[in-house]
């Protein structure tokens, strides 16, 4: 038995604990629904490793999985082998295998979103440390049969090759990544091309290594159709006859006149259903005064759809903090500049089947629950969900954010005609002209987890869900708030989170998870 098939029966078995996971959540038996939310509240919702900025949180249970997956690895290599040329050669075969589940999905791809059902954080996880060890092996790989053919010239074939290792290794570490980002992805493409071209060239050197064969080919391959795929659905979904696609936008801005939020509104070609929670990658040519716009992809989750006002094409709209780059240079953008859509991706996760459902959210992250909510609301209209209650808790970083989002909510209450929405929003301070409302709840008081979520638990009876997004310090707190609960409460996370701003830094002291708030109304 060689290594490449005790490495794939190591995989078989995770693959089959997932499966197995994945069966028992659908079990209504008592023993099965404490051990998952055990599970869920000791491993799955417990962060080890908080996000920063262009990182994604690491959980314990995805810490255990990365220690079995880099022990499985390192065993793999060491076992069987009597020698370190038979280490170089099972380096070089498990780098390969490895090579082959680094191109099952990209962050664009149906494989990875329609079939496997990859959430991003997921695959930005898994990606991220594959492609580490597959360097880390091929390195091993070539260090190993350089320091065993001494004698000979290490050729510019290698050399190259080596080079190319090192600054896709270089170029993937979180400071420069997060600095230079749109340089990093166009360079991170080129140079993987450039890498598995010289694999090719490389093989036909070591023919003796059928197996890097067979997965040079399959990764080669995989690459190939998830490209083309891509390529096809971005025609069908933007090309065709008819209005073409067009875009309009509106400002909000801060007290000091800056602009705080981009409403971006894109009038579409051709329609398609947004689910709550999906994203949409948005190019717009030629934009921003630059000749290379239509090389820049920015994800962006959809906060709202409807008909336009001639009510005969969809009208998608994103809500957008205004950061640097391109959402900056998006304020002096011209209305009617066309625009590319690829998507919509993501939006797994339903909360159809719960009783109660609490979102939660801090400034911009409104924008991720705003289209869950309604379909919720038309789901129980149409008497298909059976959710009973529904809170939206809305902490706001200023006072100025209310405006931009004041419609959305009016909007939503507008579809509530059996009165299951409430909406609270915490300001960070006295407002005269900010008032409470018909089931808008204008509050002046810090914002406490957890006996928000105990609140609502007991407000309704059946199971509930708890759905968040903002800031990491808003998201952990709204964590230990689910962790820290007697009750089996599941948890939500949405796949792109609002940045830390100085307002927001600010307003952290207006939350926690301990005791109860002493809440003043408006």
């Amino acid at each position: 038995m060689d290594t490449v098939t005790i490495y794939e029966a190591i995989a078989a078995g995770l693959f089959g604990a997932l499966i197995v996971y994945r069966l028992t959540s659908f079990l209504g038996l008592y023993v099965g629904n404490v051990l998952i939310s055990t599970f869920q509240k000791h491993l799955s919702y417990a962060l080890l490793f908080k996000r920063a900025k262009g990182a994604s949180s690491i959980s314990r249970v995805q810490t255990l999985c990365l220690i079995s997956y880099l022990t499985a690895n390192a065993l793999c290599i060491g076992i069987i082998a009597s020698s370190w040329t038979d280490v170089a050669r099972n380096a070089a075969h498990i780098s390969a295998a490895n090579l082959v589940s680094l191109f099952l999905g990209g962050r664009t791809s149906l494989l990875a979103n329609y079939v496997l059902r990859v959430d991003l954080n997921t695959y930005y996880f898994v990606h991220r440390w594959v492609g580490r060890v597959c360097l880390i092996e091929g390195l091993i790989h070539g260090i190993l049969r350089l320091l065993q053919e001494r004698s000979r010239p290490f050729t510019p074939l290698n050399t190259v090759l080596l080079i190319t290792s090192i600054a896709i290794g270089l170029s993937s570490v979180l400071y420069i990544r997060r600095r230079v980002y749109e340089l990093f992805l166009k360079s991170h493409l080129l140079l993987t091309l450039l890498f598995l071209g010289l694999l090719w060239f490389h093989q036909q050197v070591k023919l003796e290594f059928s197996t890097f064969l067979v997965c040079l080919g399959a990764s080669t391959a995989l690459l190939a159709f998830q490209y083309l795929v891509w390529f096809f659905m971005i025609a069908l979904r933007n090309l065709g006859s008819g209005r073409s696609t067009s875009i309009s936008f509106t400002q909000h801005s801060e007290t000091g006149g800056s602009v705080e939020v981009v409403e971006l509104r894109v009038n579409r070609r051709k329609s398609w259903t947004a689910s709550p929670g999906q994203y949409v990658y948005v190019t717009l040519p030629g934009a921003l005064g630059r000749h290379y716009g239509w090389l820049q992809a920015h994800p962006y989750v959809v906060a709202w759809t409807e008909l336009d006002e001639s009510e005969h094409h969809q009208q998608v709209s994103f809500l957008i903090q205004v950061r640097e780059g391109f959402s900056r240079d998006l304020v002096q953008c011209r209305e009617t500049q066309t625009a590319i859509l690829d998507g919509p991706y993501g939006g797994f996760e339903t909360v159809w089947s719960f009783d109660k459902v609490l979102f939660l959210a801090n400034g911009i992250g409104l924008a991720a629950h705003l289209l869950s909510i309604r379909h919720l609301l038309e789901r129980h209209e149409a008497q298909t969900a059976q959710v009973r209650r529904v809170t939206l808790v809305w902490f706001l970083d200023t006072v100025n954010q209310y405006q931009w989002g004041l419609a959305f909510l009016e909007k939503l209450l507008s579809l509530d005609h059996r009165n299951i929405l409430n909406i609270l929003i915490h300001l960070p301070q006295l407002s005269k002209t900010i008032k409470s409302r018909n089931r808008i709840y204008v509050v002046n008081s810090p914002l406490n987890f957890r006996w928000t979520v105990e609140k609502e638990w007991a407000s309704e009876a059946g199971n509930m869900v708890v759905s968040v997004c903002g800031t990491p310090l808003f998201e952990t707190g709204v964590r230990d708030a689910v962790r820290t609960s007697m009750h089996d409460i599941s948890l939500l996370t949405s796949a792109y989170q609002p940045d830390e701003t100085y307002a927001s830094q600010l307003a952290s002291d207006r939350f926690s998870t301990r005791g109860a708030p002493d809440i003043v109304s408006n």
